[in-house]
């Protein structure tokens, strides 16, 4: 009988996390993923404010406790006040702002399950460069923050990449745009696994999404299972029927995705953002 015992503990044991003390070890091949456009704090004319929704932005984050999350629409005031509040995790975001605007995209992994071995941004407009002033004209640039992780628990290596394309308005912008976001991140992961997280500011039929869904995964697509019903995730802040799904994670086709989720979480009929969270569990085979 115990032979029989501890064989089922050998089998089960790569099959899930476990705790000693205060390291947490996770599951040897699997992973959770979350991206998320808080809004910026300073634009609270016709909705709440930051400091009257921020508790609720970071229930909805503890109640997924994804191992990776990219956020944007985020000051670094914003980003401040998670790190206070959001514990176990390690945050990267653009050393420099100065061509950059408000909006931090920051980069969160759970330093207990995950190691960084390195980290930056490319800024996607080589226009940038040469200006020098006028900020307000600056905060419209699109920049990819990336980090280079090692997963703890089967050492493999995975490369997160996160950005807003908000500033883009139209498609007529981005093609290339993304043109510079594929070369750029296929020469950085060199055939390493990879997830792009973001506000990509486009439908799934515009020429942006079809474009970047011939070259990643979109999660919704490969996933083997929907876990919500709901798909739009930029639905405005009262909750509705309806509205715009923009909000994507994008995994290396060698990623193959376990679940996916528009988490549709409500305080008193109203979200905490415009934007809800996209959140998915992949295999890291």
């Amino acid at each position: 009988m115990r032979g029989l015992v501890l064989v089922l503990f050998i089998v089960a044991f790569p099959l899930v996390g476990f705790r000693t003390g205060e390291t947490i070890y996770g599951s040897m091949n699997a992973t959770s993923v979350m991206t998320y456009d808080i809004h910026m704090e300073g634009c609270a004319h016709h909705h709440p404010s930051w400091m009257a929704r921020r508790s609720m932005v970071a229930q909805v984050i503890r109640l997924k406790s994804p191992e990776i999350l990219g956020l944007q629409g985020t000051s670094l005031n914003q980003l401040a006040w998670l790190q206070e509040n959001l514990v176990h995790y390690d945050v990267h975001y653009p050393k420099s702002m100065t061509l950059l605007g408000d909006d931090v995209c920051p980069i969160l992994h759970d330093a207990r399950i995950y190691t960084s071995l390195e980290d930056g941004t490319y800024v996607l407009d080589d226009l940038i460069s040469a200006k020098t002033s006028a900020k307000d004209n600056l905060a419209t640039s699109p920049f990819l923050n990336w980090v280079k992780l090692e997963h703890i628990p089967s050492k493999r290596i995975i490369y997160v990449i996160n950005t807003s394309l908000g500033s883009l308005n139209t498609d007529e912008g981005k093609p290339a745009a993304i043109t510079k976001m594929q070369s750029f991140v296929d020469d950085l992961v060199a055939g390493n696994s990879f997830v792009l997280l973001g506000n990509l500011a486009s439908e799934p039929e515009s020429p942006t999404i079809v474009e970047l869904s011939s070259w990643a995964q979109e999660s919704n697509v490969s996933s083997l299972v929907s876990i919500s019903a709901m798909e739009d995730t930029q639905l405005g802040w009262e909750k509705c029927a309806s509205g715009k799904r923009v909000d994507y994670v994008l995994l290396s086709k060698d990623i193959p995705a376990n679940s996916h989720e528009v988490v549709d979480i409500a305080f008193q009929n109203k979200f905490p953002s415009d934007h809800l969270p996209v959140f998915c569990r992949v295999r890291l085979n």
